[in-house]
């Protein structure tokens, strides 16, 4: 539900950053937002917090924001704190963020492997990947050991397995239907 009413203040951005034709500049205020979110827990809990008054979130994020983003997107955090969903000001940012990667045919691909890909790798299964997509692919690695090895990878609603556990339980499944017969 979140995601959804932040996409749509994400929406209202990206048009008014199209009709100023400041999309880059917006795109650098937005990652700028998105970075000290993810960075400082304490702001992240602040604006989450019931307890926060609406006066201090202002205080605190035109203190962080003022003079570092532009006024549009100063404006529009202030909105969310009045309008009592400050909390949303992250997910506005990556889903302003998903939105210029919709327009530039880029799609971010989860990739989960057993250890961390090098750069070599994620090169070679993002090229497979935009083979089959035919649209640019932006990898995101996440480490899972209970994988063993390989990688699973989600595009959408689609996910490719390559990970040893799966061949594993493939290959069970299989012995399993044998000893049944």
């Amino acid at each position: 539900m979140s995601a959804l009413v932040g996409r749509r203040y994400a929406v209202a951005l990206y048009e008014i950053a199209k009709e100023q034709n400041k999309v880059d500049d917006f795109a650098k205020d937005c990652n700028l937002i998105a970075t000290i979110f993810k960075n400082s827990k304490e702001l992240l809990n602040a604006v989450k917090s019931p307890i926060t008054n609406q006066e201090k979130k202002t205080a605190l994020l035109k203190a962080i924001f003022s003079g570092r983003v532009g006024k549009p997107l100063e404006d529009a955090m202030m909105l969310l704190v009045k309008k009592g969903r400050a909390s949303l000001i992250p997910d506005v940012m990556k889903a302003f963020e998903d939105i210029l990667d919709e327009q530039s045919g880029i799609m971010t691909v989860r990739v989960e492997s057993a250890i961390p890909l090098n750069e070599s790798e994620k090169q070679a299964i993002a090229q497979k990947l935009e083979a089959v997509s035919g649209k640019k692919i932006r990898i995101e690695n996440k480490v899972n050991p209970e994988l063993i090895g390989g990688f699973t990878a989600r595009i959408g609603d689609t996910v490719i397995d390559g990970s040893v556990k799966h061949k594993l339980e493939r290959l069970k499944e299989e012995l399993r239907q044998v000893s049944l017969n």
